[in-house]
């Protein structure tokens, strides 16, 4: 068959909706268990809510339309990968410093579409994301498209995973793997606000509560759209930090993470050993303190932050974290060693290389001692110090 036709004046054609009905199954079914037993009218995101729902069928195109409000400037909207590492083929909406981004990769490599103007906190916005065939286009409240084209010579987006609304959900209950999390550019927090319209292709997904929907094949931990404070739960008290920002200070008993450090979101469930579900992100280790009741995250490289959960561009250490490197080459003559460090404490070794486990024989090591930097090494015949 000849190709489709290229897109014209930079528009996606006006068919795109009428391509595909970008999702599958049109049967009438049960709602899914996950469903809130009430009714809701706009559904509720908490940042760890989700829909999911069949893949889009998005080969040769993909229409996208949200009615949202966002509480948080960060936060996964909607992701459809064809594997669920993030390997290969995606499609991605997400929230990032406030702005919105629509990015897929069809092969060739990524396309980012970012909007200029960053949302409105706490106020309902229409976002109109299209694909046909390489071209992308992103609408937001109406104004100019942004648009972006991929690269070389692929033309078709192929989807094999689950689409997911809101959040997504990895191994254990955890983020999204890392593989994903590089897709979206890094944003592992689900989007936390409301959802008042879902359009994918030419159908609206209905999302307003038990046997209302065909297409959803789970819906977990929606409430009703209200303030921000409204989902602390099980006597918990709302503290409103302002627009988009609370944290719920739980009943004894309950613990909550709003500011990322332990488990649970709303006080939802019972206080258990801080390390069980394991809170840290994928590859790092949850370190008990204080008895089993807090814990801290030992990240691995290139991760940073309290659960591991953001990516490090300048590594962060608290003490008790280390990089690892192959030892020093070439150095039995001379050497150049340059650092750039701040600190936050006048003690602390910043570097050591050594001739052996054992920790005797031959050593440089570089470390503050009461703020002043030290300069150690033994070539052999005692240990020298420059400061």
């Amino acid at each position: 068959m000849p190709p489709p036709a290229e897109p014209q004046e930079g528009r996606p054609p006006a068919g795109i909706d009428d391509e595909e009905d970008d999702i599958r199954g049109d049967e009438e079914r049960a709602p899914p268990p996950d469903w809130p037993q009430q009714p809701l009218r706009v559904p509720q995101f908490s940042g760890r809510s989700y829909l999911e729902l069949h893949r889009l069928q998005a080969y040769t195109g993909l229409s996208l339309e949200l009615e949202l409000k966002a509480d948080a400037p960060d936060g996964l909207l909607l992701y459809n990968g064809q594997t669920a590492s993030g390997a290969g083929d995606f499609v991605s909406l997400a929230l990032r410093d406030g702005h919105l981004e629509f990015r897929y990769n069809l092969g060739s490599g990524p396309v980012l579409l970012r909007a200029p103007k960053p949302l409105t906190m706490g106020r309902f916005h229409r976002v109109v994301a299209k694909r046909y065939l390489k071209d992308g286009f992103l609408t937001l409240d109406g104004e100019a498209d942004i648009r972006g084209r991929s690269g070389g010579l692929l033309q078709s987006l192929d989807l094999a995973e689950n689409l997911f609304v809101g959040w997504l959900p990895g191994p254990r209950g955890l983020g999204p793997p890392a593989g994903v999390l590089d897709n979206v550019g890094g944003v592992e927090r689900g989007f936390r606000g409301c959802l008042r319209r879902l359009r994918l292709g030419k159908r609206d997904v209905r999302l307003s509560g038990p046997g209302a929907s065909r297409d959803v094949l789970r819906a977990v931990r929606l409430r009703e759209c209200g303030p921000p404070c409204g989902p602390c739960l099980n006597g918990a008290t709302c503290l409103d930090h302002g627009p988009g920002n609370y944290s719920c200070l739980c009943a004894p008993g309950f613990q909550c993470q709003m500011g990322s450090f332990m488990q649970g979101t709303q006080c939802e469930r019972a206080r258990r050993r801080a390390c069980d579900p394991d809170p840290c992100g994928s590859g790092a280790s949850c370190l008990l303190r204080g008895g089993g009741g807090t814990f801290s995250c030992r990240c691995p490289a290139g991760r940073s932050g309290r659960l591991c959960e953001g990516r490090a561009t300048v590594p962060d250490f608290s003490g008790d974290g280390y990089l690892e490197l192959p030892r020093l080459q070439n150095v039995g003559q001379a050497f150049s060693l340059e650092l750039w460090f701040l600190t936050r404490v006048p003690q602390g070794l910043l570097l050591y290389n050594g001739g052996g486990a054992s920790g005797r024989g031959d050593f440089l090591a570089l470390r503050l001692e009461a703020g002043r930097v030290q300069f150690r090494y033994d070539l052999g015949s005692g240990a020298t110090n420059v400061s």
